[in-house]
């Protein structure tokens, strides 16, 4: 009763429901205590549970198909098939090699116990030979190999309509084959995978192939529990060969993880530095933001970190691409820093457009030191005329309050106050400056023009008392005194008059140096 127990649980573990039918019959001869014939119909439900597997096989593997027809050839000319399907099962990888190892045997047994003058197997052996049968064939599905994996792999870059560019339909997909895929095809997944990326992320209207395929993948080595790598799966071989593909595809998905430290190095290599005709090109929009994308994820090492950080901060490197690859600010402040300072308008003007061009808000990322210094920065390349940074200082002006207090102050202190802390005026754009304080909240307004006034009180002129300080002296103190008839708010145009106050006492000193000393 403990066999008959034990062969009948094993019911369950079979996928197909043919297979089911010679187990009812094995499990009949084994109830009738016919242990020879149940042990003979064992070895039958094997080699017919194989056969069909090759016969679903076939329809996706032509290699499998050929296969299949030899064995049918044979079959018509009643010569014996056994040894050749148990062969190619473990040759197909259906079954392991020691499972070939036990499986044979039952076959070799199958051929004593077939004739009725030798022995007969007991029950033991037999409850051996169907547990065997159920776990190393019966238990398992058809595994497909590379045929299916190229057509599969081929209709999802090429078919439009193979299947509906939902995310959660294309992981659906993958998951409900990656069951029925052989583990010695996923090197080759990833090569033809590679090969098809390269030439689809080329062509921007392919996008949606592009991301078919990452999601697919990304999803398929999930299921499969993908933990480690071999020397099968060629990496190297792969980068030199389809290096666009091979990044995009080890960077996107859970890959990234499993390879050595020298591949990842080579992906972000050829996403930060893509090479064409043996030449080295600034990085793409999608490669920047792939790398950005695995920075974020903690995804990188200190070494790959600094490569990132020194490439986004290359003159070669447009703004417009960091911009469009969504790069923060903050990351290449000193590269935007670099160019306002350089008194050069080919590279004032970029720096004008890109800050016109970023978010405001990401400005409150940079330290309260970095952002006195970009706008004290943007005071001096408009002072010296460059176009697109005047643009973007008329564009603060009017939407002040979507930027930090101190980048604000130091627009309005690069007018009055050096770094030193010396007094010097630049005064051609003195009232935009001005201007961008006073459409400041009340309280940041008021918070930014006592801090100038602290500042200016303690300052003594950069250059003494000359005409060209006097002459400018003139010019703020009407523009100020423009704007105090303009301004309701008392607490603010009183400290106006204060700064007011203090000008016009430089310009006392400079009409006295002039009168004694008849220096102007």
């Amino acid at each position: 009763m403990k066999y008959l127990e034990k062969i009948e649980s094993l019911k369950e573990q079979i996928v197909n429901e043919k297979d089911k039918v010679l187990f009812d019959e094995i499990l009949a001869c084994y109830k009738g205590k016919a242990l020879r014939a149940a042990y003979i119909m064992t070895w039958i439900s094997i080699v017919e549970s194989l056969k069909q597997k090759f016969n679903e096989m076939a329809v996706r593997d032509s290699q499998v198909e050929k296969f299949v027809a030899e064995i049918k050839e044979k079959e018509e000319k009643e010569k014996p098939v056994d040894k050749d399907i148990l062969d190619n099962a473990k040759k197909y990888g259906l079954i392991s090699a020691v499972e070939y190892e036990k499986l044979d045997n039952i076959r070799k047994m199958r051929n004593i116990y077939a004739h009725p003058y030798q022995i007969s197997p007991s029950p033991e052996e037999v409850i051996a030979a169907i547990k065997i049968a159920v776990e190393s064939v019966l238990s398992k599905p058809p595994l497909l190999r590379h045929g299916y994996v190229r057509e599969v792999i081929d209709s999802l870059a090429k078919n439009f309509h193979y299947i509906d560019d939902d995310e959660e339909k294309i992981k659906e997909f993958a998951k409900s084959i990656a069951w029925k895929i052989h583990p010695e095809t996923y090197p080759y997944i990833f090569r033809i995978s590679c090969e098809h990326l390269e030439s689809l992320i080329k062509d921007p209207s392919l996008s949606r192939f592009v991301r078919r395929l990452l999601i697919f993948i990304d999803k398929l080595f999930e299921e499969i529990n993908l933990d480690h790598i071999d020397e099968r799966w060629k990496f190297i071989e792969v980068c030199k060969k389809f290096p666009n593909g091979c990044a995009l595809l080890i960077s996107t998905t859970r890959i990234w993880k499993l390879v050595p430290e020298q591949i990842q190095d080579m992906v972000i290599g050829y996403l930060l530095e893509p090479v064409s005709e043996d030449k080295i090109l600034p990085p793409t929009t999608f490669g920047l933001k792939i790398v950005f994308s695995l920075y974020n994820k903690g995804l990188l090492t200190d070494s790959q970190q600094k490569k990132f950080f020194n490439i986004i901060n290359k003159r070669e490197v447009s703004y417009y691409t960091l911009i469009q690859a969504e790069i923060p600010l903050k990351f290449y402040i000193n590269k935007i820093l670099e160019n306002l300072k350089s008194y050069t308008w080919s590279l004032q003007n970029p720096a004008g457009v890109a800050l016109s061009n970023i978010d405001a808000h990401q400005f409150f990322d940079l330290t309260t030191q970095k952002q006195e210094e970009l706008g004290r920065n943007v005071l001096q390349a408009c002072e010296g005329n460059a176009f697109k940074v005047i643009d973007f200082l008329n564009k603060v002006s009017e939407k002040c309050s979507q930027y930090p207090k101190d980048f604000i102050k130091g627009i309005f202190l690069e007018t009055l106050i050096n770094e030193n802390g010396q007094f010097r005026l630049k005064i051609e754009h003195f009232g935009t400056a001005i201007k961008c304080v006073l459409n400041c909240e009340e309280e940041i307004c008021l918070d930014i023009l006592k801090d100038v006034e602290e500042k200016l009180k303690i300052s003594s002129p950069k250059k003494g008392y000359d005409i060209f300080l006097k002459n400018k002296l003139v010019k703020a103190i009407e523009i100020l005194e423009s704007l105090s008839r303009s301004i309701n708010k008392e607490p603010i145009n009183q400290i106006l008059l204060r700064i007011k106050t203090t000008l016009k006492i430089h310009l006392q000193k400079c009409n006295e140096l002039e009168k004694d000393n008849n220096v102007f």
